[in-house]
């Protein structure tokens, strides 16, 4: 289990990304899980976001990225996000962030047409109930495409340190053609 700590700086951030700029989508279908712990809910005097899944930034909202978010000044619960070039959509998934046990945040990005066509989808689950999908803003345009699995927690008010904890994460991808 990685613990990742804001410090007591209303301003503090901890990230933990694999690399920002090495998956591509739109080669097969990929599937993920990323198993997480937020403790401590969100409050107005100790405020921050945390996001996870892939993305593009360790300490603000991603400019591409396929990922959840918990920001509480928006919502209790789990927001399952898509951002292509800053243009974003987050659905609410109904889900409340749980602060006393794991909990697994899955994808699945697909091609939910034929073969070659553009109808990309997001099946976001947590922990295996189904919780939204998205088809819209998904990084697959030229230039915009890499990102990367990670997660960040960003303070913004308050001078007590907020942690997340991941206990794993695991990504496979089927390729639409084999090498």
């Amino acid at each position: 289990v990685v613990g990742l700590y804001t410090g007591t700086s209303s301003s503090g951030y901890c990230s933990l990304v694999l690399s920002n700029a090495a998956w591509a989508f739109g080669v097969g279908s990929t599937y993920s899980t990323f198993r997480v712990l937020v403790p401590t809910t969100w409050t107005s005097a100790q405020a921050f976001v945390t996001r996870i899944g892939y993305m593009d930034s360790t300490s603000s909202d991603s400019v591409d990225g396929i990922y959840y978010e918990y920001n509480g000044t928006v919502s209790p619960n789990w927001y399952a996000c898509t951002s292509n070039g800053s243009t974003r959509t987050k659905i609410n998934t109904g889900i409340a962030v749980n602060t006393t046990t794991f909990q697994s945040l899955g994808m699945k990005v697909y091609n939910a047409g034929t073969q070659g066509s553009p109808n990309w989808t997001v099946q976001y689950t947590i922990d295996g109930v189904n919780c939204g999908s998205i088809n819209t803003n998904i990084p697959l345009t030229a230039g915009s495409a890499l990102t990367g699995p990670g997660m960040h927690i960003v303070k913004s008010a308050g001078s007590t340190g907020r942690y997340i904890y991941v206990d794993y994460f695991r990504e496979w991808t089927i390729l639409t053609n084999s090498r």
